[in-house]
């Protein structure tokens, strides 16, 4: 998985950032990601407002090692499955960002998949 997320890093004119993003919903490679909808801040519940992008849990690797690379993915792999209860998990790039309300949530502009986690 780490050589799919250095290969759209490093050969993706249009790749700027990466992340785990988790559906309830069967993706493919290369399918578009729908836009997040906003969480009420009194719980869990949809208000129905779509944001920017994606939410996910993104990757901030900055390309020194592969072996780095792994530990994040797998440190944020473990958090995600921990903290939210989505049947499919993806690796997901997009075009740009800005970060969410969650622990290290980037809501990903253009976003597709890349990978399959789970």
């Amino acid at each position: 998985m780490t050589d799919t997320i250095k290969k759209f890093w490093a050969n993706s004119n249009w790749v700027k950032v990466v992340g785990i993003w988790g559906t309830n919903s069967e993706m493919n490679i290369g399918d578009e990601c729908p836009k997040s909808h906003h969480m009420s801040a009194f719980g869990d519940d949809d208000d129905g407002m779509e944001i920017n992008g994606t939410c996910s849990i993104g990757l901030t690797w900055a390309g020194d090692s592969e072996d780095e690379l792994e530990a994040e993915l797998n440190e944020k792999i473990s958090y995600h499955k921990d903290y939210y209860g989505y049947t499919y998990m993806y690796i997901i790039a997009g075009t740009g960002y800005e970060y969410g309300d969650d622990e290290g949530e980037m809501i990903i502009t253009d976003a597709e998949v890349i990978a399959n986690v789970k």
